[in-house]
């Protein structure tokens, strides 16, 4: 109704709670890469003279934060906060273990695909992969399996399963992330299995083309590939991923001036 207050995706409580989160975080980066270990500009220069003598110092001391503040960032925070988003409206785990029993065929069968996927003797296709499993289900399974999933969520519309990523992952770390999808899928063909990317470099779907993770999914095509805007909306509802940006500049705020002062070493 007109004039009814809309409806947040994200609680107040929860709110709070991530943006706790998130600057911890950059502090905890700066703490660790400025303070802790402090960049010195002598040994740089002895080690990458021409690095040295071509740029100023800023810069590679910029450098070295960003690739500690990037790897923090996608490693460790986005899927703390996911659960911080999940947790607030059902029940959700980190680091869950699902546990059960499928057959040997299907087994070979997901040892197949990604061998198949390995030499690129087939192209990711999730919903032929899935059929493939389905083709070799039966009633008596006999391999046991045993599969630690990044964030399960529990809905009323049943039990969803993350495997989340940064936004550019290497091709071990997809390798591994659909091999354990596939054998969720096993276990439960009601399940939903993803994997998960918090944001986009690349802005559209349609134009990702980070080539490692696309040996081993479509990633413009597949329905268990989420990027950006539809992981985060997915997981805590519509709206979910402008909250989630506007918490992040709020906490830039305060934490933009402190990295211009102690990281790039310049005046506010």
């Amino acid at each position: 109704m007109k004039g009814q207050p809309k409806t947040q995706a994200i609680s107040e409580k929860t709110r709070r709670r991530v943006l706790e989160e998130v600057k911890g975080f950059v502090d905890a980066v700066i703490e660790r890469r400025v303070i802790g270990e402090p960049f010195d500009e002598e040994a740089f220069a002895a080690q990458r003279p021409f690095h040295a003598a071509l740029a100023p110092m800023q810069l590679w001391k910029a450098a070295r934060f960003e690739r500690s503040f990037v790897t923090s960032l996608g490693q460790r925070s986005f899927e703390r906060i996911a659960h911080l988003i999940s947790s607030d409206r059902y029940e959700s785990e980190r680091s869950k273990t699902t546990e059960g029993r499928i057959s040997n065929a299907q087994l070979a069968t997901i040892q197949r695909i990604l061998d198949d996927l390995e030499r690129r003797d087939r192209t990711p296709d999730w919903e032929a992969e899935l059929a493939l499993i389905d083709a070799e289900r039966d009633n008596d399974p006999d391999a046991s399996l045993h599969v630690i999933s990044d964030l399960w969520v529990k809905k009323s519309t049943g039990e969803e399963f993350y495997e989340i990523k940064s936004s550019k992952p290497n091709s071990d770390q997809s390798k591994v992330s659909k091999e354990k999808m596939l054998k969720l899928y096993a276990l439960d063909p009601t399940c939903r299995v993803y994997f998960a990317l918090p944001d986009n470099p690349y802005v559209t779907r349609q134009a990702y083309g980070w080539t490692h993770p696309m040996r081993w999914f479509d990633m413009r095509q597949d329905p268990c590939v989420l990027i950006g805007r539809d992981f985060w909306d997915n997981l805590g509802g519509q709206g979910t991923y402008d909250e989630l940006l506007n918490i992040f500049r709020e906490v830039g705020k305060t934490t933009k001036p402190r990295i211009r002062r102690e990281v790039l070493g310049l005046d506010d």
